[in-house]
């Protein structure tokens, strides 16, 4: 081989490495790793819930929100406004009202003042949570609308038992047609309902709950979608990543 060869082969052997490193990079790090880094985002941000609760003897929420009953923090004001994930009615948020007290946050980025204004909800201006910034709302993390989304850019889904009936019921998987098995006796996302079937109002039929929890969080999954008309473990819904 002539001298002239071998640099030739030695570029392309370099060449071949760099566009082999990311490849290897994300082999490395396996497809698992943003739904693990999921379940621990989750996990801290219930507990920082309940570590407000037990500093203060209230759920980081506004007043609009606490005159309700259950309520979901959902895709109201987001990106992901089309999925619909709202309550049945009333007063509309999505998370970035628990974010800014959670974090102490009284402006955002622009100047505008948020939930938390004057610190009037976190009075002790105790910091419960760390989330990285990012200055995108399509992003990983707390976007300059302070919305906590998960690694795929997706806001987090938060619901919060205000009645104190120490269950969740949730906009999305109180639904029948998400929850509901085909003897409409049973739940596919291991939720309960008051009471059994026959149902005398829409109302009634969805009313799943998250049993002994007042506080859930959950994640669209990889595909960053949901969809009321699909079972929780079929089609779009079936990688969704729960609290419980």
């Amino acid at each position: 081989m002539t001298r002239v060869e071998l640099v030739v082969v030695l570029a392309i052997s370099a060449i071949l490495v760099v566009l082999l490193l990311p490849a290897l990079s994300t082999a490395r790090r396996g497809p698992g790793r943003p739904v693990r880094e999921v379940k621990m985002e989750i996990g801290s941000l219930v507990a920082a819930i309940y570590q407000y609760q037990a500093m203060y003897g209230r759920f980081p929420v506004s007043s609009n929100a606490s005159s309700t009953s259950d309520f979901t923090f959902g895709t109201y004001g987001t990106g992901d406004e089309a999925l619909g994930i709202t309550n049945a009615s009333g007063y509309q948020a999505n998370n970035s009202e628990v974010m800014a007290i959670l974090m102490d946050l009284d402006k955002f980025p622009n100047g505008e003042s948020t939930i938390n204004a004057d610190h009037s909800r976190n009075p002790q201006r105790t910091p419960f949570f760390n989330a990285k910034m990012t200055g995108s709302t399509n992003s990983p993390g707390l976007g300059p609308d302070y919305v906590y989304r998960d690694p795929w850019g997706h806001p987090y889904i938060i619901t919060i038992d205000l009645n104190g009936d120490k269950k969740c019921r949730d906009a999305f998987y109180r639904l029948a047609s998400v929850s509901e098995t085909a003897s409409a006796m049973g739940s596919h996302a291991y939720l309960t309902r008051p009471s059994p079937p026959p149902y005398s109002s829409d109302d009634a039929r969805d009313s799943f709950e998250v049993p002994n929890a007042t506080v859930i969080v959950w994640s669209f999954g990889p595909d960053g979608k949901a969809d009321k008309t699909q079972k929780a473990n079929e089609g779009v819904n079936k990688d969704n990543i729960t609290s419980w």
